[in-house]
């Protein structure tokens, strides 16, 4: 298996993710970051609401604000009858909510490498 181009932090960030034909967002917590994606939790069993390779919107909670992206789906797992995991890449590495986001895995690097 190849090595991962950035490191992954840990996190729990607040989100919710849909697919663009959805008009209902699912909760989500983030649970780890990295420069490229991140690793979404869900709280129910969504296996059938997200597959590999799909696309789908991402909101991401913040003190400042709600940031958005699209991301392509790369995984899907799960950790239990009621949780679902899904690893997803950011389709679009740019603009002023991209660039806070890597604001908070600078961050959260930093707070990582001190523990």
């Amino acid at each position: 298996m190849g090595k991962r181009r950035s490191d992954r932090v840990l996190s729990e960030i607040p989100a919710g993710f849909r697919r663009r034909e959805e008009e209902a967002w699912t909760t989500a917590m983030i649970v780890n970051l990295s420069v490229h994606g991140f690793c979404l939790k869900t709280e129910t069993s969504h296996r059938d609401k997200i597959q590999e390779r799909d696309h789908i919107e991402v909101m991401v909670k913040t003190v400042e604000g709600v940031l958005g992206f699209e991301v392509r789906v790369a995984w899907v797992g799960t950790i239990g009858p009621l949780h679902c995991l899904a690893g997803g890449e950011i389709l679009n590495p740019s603009g002023e909510d991209y660039q806070r986001l890597q604001e908070i895995y600078q961050k959260l690097l930093a707070l990582q490498a001190k523990a």
